[in-house]
This record gives C-alpha cells, structure tokens and sequence, in this order.
C-alpha cells in the first residue's frame, strides 16, 4: 500500500511539473504526427480525405472566392465557402506546403492551428476563477487526446479546428463585456470561420445589457453583408455562392442523415430550410429558459451548438471541433463528478461515431467504385480485417446514432449542471 501510494505521488508530481500547457502540448504534437505517420504508411503516401485538395488550393489562392471561382474548377458548394477563410486559414498551412508538400505540409498546417487553438484555450482558462487547477490540467489533456482533434489533424484534416479558435474568441470577448468586440468577433467568424457561427449571436445577445436591439442589430448587419457579397457575385460572375449551397445529408452525422439513410429522402433544399428553423427555434428556446434559470455563458454557448449540430442537415465529421473549447470549459466549470464523467465520455463517444461513420461509409464507397490510391489501399486493408460481406452500411448508421445520442446527452448534462450549480450556490 505504501509502494502504491508513493508511485501515485510521484505520477501526480510528473504530472503537475511545468506550466499547464506543456505536457498537453507534447501529447498532441507526439500523437498527432504519430498517427499522421501511421495514415502514410498504410495508404502508401497517398491522400485519403476528400476535401484537402480543395482547402489546399484555398491556401495557395487566398483569394479565389473574391472572383470567378465557377472558372477556377470550384462547384457552388466549394464556391460558398466563406470568403475569407482561405486568406486566414491559409496563413498557417501555406508555408508547411511550401516546405513539405501536400501530404505533410497541409497536416502540419491544421496540426500547427490545433496548437494554437490548445493556447487559446489555455489563456481562457488561466482567467477562470472557479476552475481549480487541476481541473484545468485535465482540461487541457483531454483537448489533446480527444478523437475529434486528432482526426482532424491525421485521418481528415480539415478546417474546423481553425473555426474553433472564432467559438472561444467569442466567449472571452463576452466574459470582459466588450460587446463592440463581440459583434465584430460574430461578422469575422461568419465571413471567415462558418456561416453557421452565427447562431452564437443567441446565447452572446441574450447576456448582453441590451438583448433585443443588439440580436436584432447583428443579424440585420449580417444579412446585409451576406446580400451584398451574393450580389456582388451575380451581378459580374452569375454565381450564386451562399444561396447555392445544396447537398444531401447522406454524409452528414445530424438526426437528418438517420432519416435519409433509413429510407426517406426529403428534398435537400427544402430539408435545409426545415431544419434551420428547427434549429433557430430550439436554440431560441433553450437559451432563453437557461438565462432565466441562471445558466453560465459557456453552458448556454456549448448547448446552441450542440443542437444545432444534432438538428441541422449540413453536419458532418469534424465541425464537433467548433464546440470542442467551449464544451472543455464547461466541463471545468462543472461541480458534480457524474457531469464531468459524462460530459467526457460523450465528447468521445461522439468523436469515434463521427469518424466510424465517415471510415464505414468510405470503405464502402472504395469497394463498390474507383477512389484514389489511398482509399482504394486503405477499403481494401479493412476488407482483410473485417471480412467480406461486412455490414458497412448498418454499421455508418449506428455510427451516426451514437453522435445524435451523444448530442442529445450532451445538452442534458449541460442543463443538469447548471441546476446543480444553482442548487450549490443557493
């Protein structure tokens, strides 16, 4: 017993030597270049994400959604892309291609945005008082091993880990009362992270002095833009970027895909007016319930995004990532241990449904039809492993249950922590 104890004692002083982001930091770069390796070898040096071709050619043009980008070879879904991103986005990943190649270099790119995402977390904690220091510790170890970010970085790297760093500007710039900079953080993070960002506008509306006037502010403000760049591709390219943005859900990870890969496909355009309003009403009413309730910030950020990835038919893989540091802070800021075993068992369980649903489905789709040497290699190794005749199909949609399952808990943990902080606080 005594052995046992002093080897606990000299695990937890490893673990508390240094400052807080230094072991996290390690972790992630180590796992990330290891796994990035791993996906290298067994797809024999080939790229095996879809969209990386496209995100390169963001970064090596970062202006291409400013012109004819129709011309350029891009479809109106790439097209509406926001139309900042690539020159922002870019300015990390760029010199890594420059110096490594597609392969690598775009790979050291998102795993260089991921550091800095770890750092802004690391600075948002820092100025949490009611987070105690080992709680931050764990918070920031779990950012580097949750399967969300290490996918991003290694399996299918992807922008969203940068869109992530916009989420948790916005709650700081909240958390000091710099409404003015909010408002700006929103319309950057709509024309250069996602449009979809700004539902926050929400939850940051509602806590502001003035609710009303600053949600209706900012979202007329919004539109306008949105208008005027739509317009402005019209009027010189006849493109329609935005507006034009049509797809079915059938990649897509939201309570929508279960829907569509059970049978029923409902047309994708009218499918994404629903399910926005479902969306804009749901969230509507929960954070309007929660600021009367007295439910933290974070809580009521983390829960708009948590249904509007259950609940909007554009969900896919890796936009997990934009809730990733405001769900990690939350979890800092939970007093009972069931929310925070909770609300960590869900954020990975949600990572291996998200990524068992994109390989399931992947492996598929190399087996049925010709894909890139690197899927083709890596469908074809899983086929030895998982035998012929595999169920992929029953296994992507089970994958996608578990996402919309862990969505789903995931806002109910929220809303129970807030009631037992209430209860705590009197």
């Amino acid at each position: 017993m005594e052995a046992q104890g002093t080897v606990r004692t000299v695990r937890k002083s490893l673990l508390n030597r240094g400052p807080l982001w230094l072991l996290p930091l390690v972790v992630l770069v180590v796992l990330g270049l290891t796994l990035s390796l791993l996906v290298f070898r067994l797809s024999g040096g080939s790229e095996i994400a879809d969209d990386v071709a496209k995100l390169i050619r963001f970064a090596r043009n970062p202006f291409v959604l400013w012109g004819d980008y129709g011309a350029a070879g891009l479809s109106d879904n790439w097209g509406s892309f926001p139309p900042l991103l690539p020159l922002i986005f870019g300015a990390l990943v760029y010199p890594w291609l420059a110096i490594a190649g597609d392969f690598w270099g775009f790979r050291l790119g998102i795993l260089s945005w991921s550091v800095a995402l770890l750092f802004a977390l690391y600075l948002v904690l820092k100025r949490e008082e009611h987070i105690s220091e080992e709680r931050k510790r764990l918070v920031l170890i779990l950012f580097a091993f949750l399967p969300s970010v290490l996918g991003a970085i290694a399996l299918n790297p992807q922008e969203e880990i940068y869109v992530s760093l916009y989420c948790i500007a916005l709650y700081f710039a909240a958390t000091k009362g710099r409404w003015g900079l909010v408002f700006c953080l929103l319309v950057l993070s709509a024309f250069a992270g996602k449009y979809f960002l700004l539902v926050l506008a929400v939850p940051l509306a509602l806590m502001s002095r003035a609710p009303v006037k600053n949600l209706v502010m900012w979202g007329a403000t919004s539109i306008v833009l949105f208008a005027a760049y739509v317009w402005y591709h019209q009027a010189l390219f006849g493109l329609r970027p935005i507006v034009g943005y049509i797809t079915e859900p059938s990649w897509s990870v939201s309570i929508w895909a279960l829907i569509w890969n059970l049978g029923c496909n409902p047309d994708p355009g009218a499918l994404r007016l629903v399910s926005g309003a479902l969306v804009a009403v749901s969230v509507l009413v929960f954070c309007v319930a929660g600021r009367r309730s007295g439910m933290p910030l974070v809580f009521l950020m983390a829960g708009t995004l948590y249904i509007a990835l259950v609940f909007l038919s554009t969900t896919v893989p890796g936009y997990i990532l934009w809730n990733v540091p405001l769900a990690l802070v939350g979890i800092g800021l939970m007093r009972a241990r069931r929310h925070v075993v909770g609300a960590v068992a869900f954020l990975f369980l949600w990572g291996a449904g998200e990524y068992g649903a994109n390989f399931f489905r992947g492996v598929k789709l190399a087996l049925d039809t010709a894909r890139p040497e690197g899927k083709t290699a890596l469908a074809k190794l899983a086929e030895r492993i998982l035998g012929a005749g595999f169920p992929y199909h029953a296994f992507h949609v089970a994958c996608i249950a578990l996402v919309v399952a862990s969505g789903l808990a995931q806002i109910c943990i929220l809303w129970s922590a807030a009631r037992e902080r209430r209860a705590v606080d009197g």
